[in-house]
């Protein structure tokens, strides 16, 4: 999402999230099958200065989502600097959490 900030980027992924959960697929077998969304996002700034940064903050945000009990979008932000490997800050979009 050029340009967005994480806020916008993370209401957009859940969203997308909510949207996908409300939808049945008619299964082979005729049963019903739904599928959910685990997502991270991260966006660039004064503490994560290189897209593969970004890129790395935003799959320790999936992969905490999948930890979590997926189905949610975890914002993942950097608490350290320059040069320094990031500690991520995270807000999960699963209620409650």
């Amino acid at each position: 999402l050029d340009g967005a900030t994480i806020e916008e980027a993370t209401r957009i992924a859940d969203g997308i999230r909510r949207e996908l959960e409300t939808v049945r697929f008619p299964g082979a077998d005729g049963a019903v099958l739904t599928a959910t969304v685990s997502a991270g996002c991260a966006a660039l700034g004064p503490d994560v200065a290189s897209f593969d940064s970004m890129i790395e903050l935003a799959d320790v945000g999936l992969q905490m989502a999948k930890r979590g009990g997926r189905n949610q979008v975890v914002a993942a932000s950097s608490a350290g600097g320059a040069g320094r490997l990031p500690l991520p800050r995270c807000r999960s979009s699963r209620p409650g959490a």
